[in-house]
């Protein structure tokens, strides 16, 4: 028995298909093939084969899943020894006939999962859609505000640039306006000094 998918027809001879499906495998491994118009999967591990048989809408990884969670609870719930005796032909243990119980339960909780898992990937990849949507309005907020920064840097540089010009410009007018004065004092100094020579010496009579 296998998950058959929502809604899927059932098969018309699932101990037929069995066959086909076993006839098929003969190593360990994961395998997947076609059988009429359904999809078949196989896990054969130790040699004990987990098989089912579903309709194409179920996928790969869920059918592995399935096949998974039927071997670890056949593992749990039969021995070494009933397996060993059960390869070697002996006679079917008790142990077997419980877990067609389970697997029943496994069966009935693959085919009414199915929408309600369906729905839960929905939910993540709206959920996942919504936060990849609000990363991107940060990127682009993030974007927005750095090319606020590089005008910002753009006009500080062309501030700095116009103060270094004044700057020089300012300094060259203090060097000349401080030249001037010292030229000025000079001058100042010369005039006073001719104009003490000339009154000590009563116009040039010192000179001649």
């Amino acid at each position: 028995p296998a998950p058959a998918g929502a809604g899927a027809r059932p098969l018309a001879a699932p101990q037929r298909t069995a066959v086909q499906m076993l006839a098929k495998l003969s190593e360990p491994g994961k395998f997947n093939f076609e059988v009429a118009d359904r999809a078949c999967y196989a896990l054969v591990e130790a040699g004990v084969c987990y098989g089912c048989i579903a309709s194409k809408s179920v996928t790969g990884g869920e059918a592995m899943l399935f096949l998974a969670q039927a071997r670890d609870e056949f593992r749990l719930q039969t021995s070494q020894r009933d397996r060993d005796a059960a390869l070697a032909g002996g006679a079917e243990p008790q142990a077997f006939r419980r877990f067609a119980a389970t697997l029943g339960r496994l069966v009935e909780g693959a085919r009414t999962g199915g929408a309600e898992s369906a729905a839960r990937v929905k939910g993540q990849i709206e959920q996942t859609r919504a936060v990849m949507a609000e990363n991107i309005d940060k990127v682009l907020q993030r974007g927005e505000d750095l090319e606020a920064v590089v005008e910002k840097s753009d006009a500080m540089a062309t501030s700095a640039d116009t103060f270094r010009r004044k700057g020089q410009q300012l300094r060259r007018q203090l060097w000349w306006t401080d030249m001037r004065m010292k030229l000025l004092i000079a001058a100042a100094v010369l005039v006073l000094i001719l104009i003490i020579f000339f009154a000590v010496c009563r116009g040039i009579a010192c000179v001649t």
